[in-house]
């Protein structure tokens, strides 16, 4: 996979081309802890595997300032985006208004809680499925103790 700058500058041309859809639907992505639109990347066959991660810093810094704290280590990624691609539809001031801040809140902390529940549910599993198998294979995983012949468990 190319690296992010390779990435970004090999897909500046098709960000730049996109138009701002009005009924553009809106989601939080886990990876960069930021909102994206539906408009905001061109079809996935139009990009090879991992393309999108090099925007994830333009949309953690652009969540970074709804939230009013521009988290600075993404800002050159940022202003790269900004020279390369000027007219892409995710650099729309509304989209970087305080007014998606509840948004980004609510949608985060939802994510990350579906995402502990499913680890811990992950871990139970784990934990449920050793303990069968140290069950099926004698109690403890070790050998069985035996008295003249005959097993005491």
């Amino acid at each position: 996979m190319a690296d992010a700058n390779e990435a970004i500058e090999r897909i500046a041309p098709k960000l730049n081309q996109l138009q701002k859809d009005p009924n553009a639907r809106v989601h939080y992505e886990l990876m960069s802890g930021g909102l994206v639109w539906s408009d905001e990347l061109p079809p996935w066959d139009e990009l090879e595997p991992g393309d999108s991660n090099c925007l994830r810093g333009i949309w953690r810094f652009r969540s970074s300032l709804i939230l009013g704290i521009p988290e600075e280590k993404h800002r050159r990624r940022w202003e790269q985006g900004q020279k390369l691609f000027p007219n892409w539809p995710g650099f729309l001031p509304e989209r970087q208004s305080s007014s998606w801040r509840q948004q980004v809140i609510e949608q985060g902390a939802k994510l990350l809680a579906d995402w502990e529940a499913l680890d811990e549910r992950y871990r139970r599993q784990r934990l449920q499925t050793k303990t069968q198998s140290a069950a099926a294979n004698g109690s403890c995983g070790g050998p069985s103790p035996v008295v003249e012949g005959r097993s005491t468990v």
